[in-house]
């Protein structure tokens, strides 16, 4: 476990490598056994075979309604462990309401640039600086609170011994060689929070 405190003593530091968002089909946990059914690539036409289940806010397979789909974005790279003091990979995924600081988390990484000499101004590396993790208390349109992630940049960048070890992390995700292993089957009521545009149910 990690804290999530803004000065907690043992934040989760993490040094993104990679990234992706992808629909995640699942049997859904509240009719079925559940489990994972399959993945489709973000810009695959998955949504149009799914409608809105109004009363839990996820979306089903036309098909198949016991089948849920659930946008999750995926973030690859090098979490600090403080039991052994190294830097380890692992991968944060975000759905629900974890999408909207994920938007901002990404944009963020994607705009940082940095001053190289001879070069000038450029995009700098996913894996420039480190990330601590945070959490933060939000409430929904319905009053419900619960916390959600807020990525705060460090203000220094990785050391040179963190960078080549991020390098060859994205180069390995770049090669697809870095895999997930698929979480839990969700339920609706975990991934959904009612009607559409309602935000009760945390990441």
């Amino acid at each position: 476990l990690y804290d999530g405190a803004a000065n907690g003593p043992k934040p989760l530091l993490f040094v993104p490598c990679g990234y992706e968002r992808k629909y995640i089909e699942w049997l859904d946990r509240d009719l079925s056994s559940g489990g994972f059914v399959g993945e489709h690539d973000i810009d695959s036409d998955i949504m149009s075979h799914c409608q809105l289940d109004k009363d839990k806010g996820v979306m089903r397979l036309k098909s198949d309604p016991t089948h849920i789909v659930v946008e999750t974005a995926y973030h690859y790279g090098l979490g600090y462990s403080h039991v052994y003091g190294i830097w380890e990979g692992g991968i944060i995924s975000l759905k629900s309401t974890g999408l909207k600081p994920n938007r901002i988390w990404n944009g963020a990484i994607t705009r940082t640039t940095i001053d190289i000499p001879g070069h000038g101004i450029v995009q700098a590396p996913r894996w420039y600086y480190p990330w601590r993790i945070e959490t933060v208390m939000e409430t929904s349109k319905k009053g419900k609170t619960y916390y959600n992630v807020n990525p705060v940049r460090m203000g220094q960048p990785v050391t040179p011994a963190v960078y080549q070890q991020a390098r060859e992390f994205a180069r390995l995700y770049s090669a697809g060689l870095i895999k997930r292993a698929q979480e839990e089957a969700p339920s609706a009521s975990e991934v959904g929070g009612g009607p559409k545009g309602d935000d009760d149910i945390p990441f």
